[in-house]
């Protein structure tokens, strides 16, 4: 599980004969292998940047992130206890989480702030005293590498235990066949034939003196099928370095690189597979849903693949620089979707209709126009509130939206005599059907205080 930048995890003890030891090895290997295979995995893909994705290349600061990556160190942290498995299932949502007990937060930080200053802190696990006494009896002769720190906190101390790697990677090497862990992680070594294809386009390139030669080389790369990290870095590799070629003979920069052939190393690489290329795609996808052309239709399909995306960002997004068009799309999309059926049994459209209609309507232009566009959608949200039978937060959220609109117009918006006939009976209706409660409560206060204003807006 990832918290910020924690990542939780832990070993069934039914599919490990020791559970500290395999649990110290785990993190040897992270250490030994997966940091440095994330820095390079990170490293090729800003490499690939200026191909896949221009914008961000001119935003990112290239060695900024480098050094940021190079040069931060991980922590580790081992316990041993119970850990407690739950399965929570709200609404078409399941989540899987633990409960672990932990030192106490404000402890926790002084012990990692002492050991940043004394010690240094990617190069060593920090043992938990149960974890300890764990490992003691799994492999007593890893007590002498267990170091005992004592670290002052207020008037007291608290005892930390640490191993270093460079004491006890060498015993798991002799006594755990340590390398069988690492090997899990290991590139495959390249094909004969991947090879071969590399090295045939490697010196066709070599020898190229016009750019469109490059073309079919980079649609050979494209065809071949290839297999494990190793081989597709070299692939892509090639493909960057063909790319870099073809900008060098056609004299050419990022900028004015010419759609039709960049389209051509692009489609490469996507074929090869990049780094992180699922999580880049779902952001590439994200981004589309923020096109007028395309917010429509998404937001109106509930069998979207971003559907829930598009309502967040409507709902959560500033349109301070929205074009009035913008606003009225959006405005469009309100009305169309309170009067869909297959969106009202939607828990995301049911949660943010609200914050969706008080975000869009201030920014509608302050004019006759507009305000009887805020008037008219604010009407059909109060008769939506009916028919969806909106929850209790959401009704209080809409009324204490009235006083936000009117806060934020120059012209008080009042809703209609149906409106306020119609939520006046859904409300009573609430009173009388829902066991009595604080949000009740404070319902029918804000529903009266509402009414009386309106009423003196009115007159």
């Amino acid at each position: 599980r990832v918290i910020s930048s924690q990542v939780f995890g832990s070993l069934d003890p039914k599919t490990t004969v020791h559970t500290c030891i395999d649990a110290i090895s785990l993190c040897a290997v992270i250490h030994l292998d997966v940091n440095p295979m994330v820095e390079k995995r990170v490293n090729n893909l800003l490499k690939l940047l200026p191909i896949l994705d221009p914008s961000l290349y001119e935003v990112i600061q290239e060695e900024k992130i480098r050094r940021v990556i190079s040069r931060t160190p991980l922590f580790f942290f081992v316990d041993y206890d119970w850990v407690d498995q739950k399965i929570q299932v709200s609404g078409d949502e399941i989540n899987y989480s633990v409960h672990v007990s932990h030192m106490p937060i404000k402890e926790k930080t002084i012990v990692l702030d002492y050991l940043k200053t004394t010690k240094s802190i990617g190069n060593f696990i920090w043992i938990s005293d149960k974890a300890r006494k764990k490992i003691m009896m799994e492999a007593p002769y890893l007590s002498k590498i267990i170091e005992a720190l004592p670290v002052p906190v207020g008037d007291s101390e608290i005892v930390v235990f640490l191993v270093k790697f460079e004491q006890l990677i060498p015993r798991l090497q002799s006594y755990y066949d340590f390398e069988s862990w690492r090997k899990v992680l290991s590139d495959y070594e390249s094909s004969r034939e991947a090879r071969q294809v590399l090295s045939m386009v490697g010196l066709q390139l070599n020898h190229l003196t016009e750019g469109k030669h490059i073309l079919p080389l980079v649609e050979t790369i494209k065809m071949y099928r290839w297999s494990g990290f190793r081989e597709k870095d070299l692939a892509l590799g090639f493909i960057l370095r063909a790319y870099y070629v073809y900008k060098e003979l056609k004299d050419i920069t990022d900028h004015n690189f010419p759609e039709k052939e960049k389209k051509i190393f692009l489609d490469a690489i996507k074929v090869v597979g990049y780094p992180a290329q699922m999580a880049h795609v779902a952001h590439f996808e994200k981004r589309k849903i923020r096109d007028t052309d395309m917010i429509l239709s998404v937001c109106m399909d509930v069998s979207h693949v971003s559907f829930e995306d598009a309502w967040m960002y409507i709902a959560t997004a500033d349109h301070s620089f929205a074009t009035a068009e913008q606003i009225r799309l959006y405005c469009d999309i309100i009305l169309k979707a309170i009067v869909d059926p297959k969106l009202i049994k939607h828990k995301i459209f049911r949660h943010k209709i609200i914050e969706t209609f008080l975000n869009v309507v201030q920014h509608i232009e302050n004019s006759d126009e507009g305000l009887e566009l805020i008037e008219q959608i604010n009407n059909e949200i109060a008769h939506f509130i009916v028919s969806a039978n909106l929850e209790i937060e959401l009704c209080n959220y809409f009324i204490d939206g009235q006083y936000f609109l009117e806060a934020k117009l120059t012209d008080a918006i009042v809703l209609s005599h149906e409106a306020i006939a119609a939520l006046d009976i859904f409300f009573l209706e609430k009173q009388q059907r829902l066991t009595p409660s604080a949000s009740l409560s404070a319902l029918a206060n804000r529903w009266q205080a509402y009414k009386q204003q309106a009423e003196l807006d009115v007159a």
